[in-house]
């Protein structure tokens, strides 16, 4: 945000502690460039991003993985031969056209095989992670001094201040 001179003001955010996981599908972020924008984040962060991707290169990534205090709290996957309109469901054929660009892929990429993976991450990822939220009062207790960090090549996550999900396998 800026202010009537130009100068650049920050934006106040309120904590929102219902919101326990972060999922970013080809993020356009610039907008949180300025230093310490994501810094107060810290919260699971799944984060797909498509290498021909045309419309949020990949140093949208890189910003919220330097900007957020603890990136080991990203789950980054980077998707090979999908644009950006990848992480959309696929539309009516109807619909397909090569006017209509959310409707179109790189040649060779199936959207709707894609989809089955996205989605059945997504649920897994949610269900780890918002196990906390339902865990019961120990876990809004311990809500603000909740953190997150992911444990080297293992990628598991680990929790402090609240119940410990864990996470199968390693992050692509």
């Amino acid at each position: 945000m800026r202010s009537a001179d130009g100068r650049v003001c920050p934006i106040q955010v309120v904590r929102d502690p219902r919101v326990r996981t972060i999922v970013l599908l080809a993020p356009a972020t610039p907008w949180y460039m300025a230093a310490g924008a994501l810094v107060e984040v810290n919260l699971p962060i799944l984060l797909w991003t498509g290498d021909r991707d045309e419309h949020c290169p990949p140093f949208h990534a890189q910003i919220v993985e330097r900007g957020v205090r603890d990136a080991r709290c990203i789950e980054r996957h980077r998707v090979e031969g999908d644009g950006h309109f990848a992480f959309q469901s696929p539309f009516p054929a109807a619909m397909v056209s090569p006017t209509f660009p959310p409707s179109q892929d790189p040649p060779g990429f199936d959207r709707a095989a894609f989809q089955s993976v996205l989605c059945a991450e997504i649920l897994s990822v949610l269900q780890r992670t918002l196990r906390r939220s339902i865990a019961g009062p120990r876990s809004r207790r311990n809500s603000q001094t909740a953190g997150c960090y992911r444990s080297g090549a293992s990628a598991n996550w680990m929790f402090t201040g609240a119940d410990s999900p864990d996470k199968r396998g390693a992050a692509t």
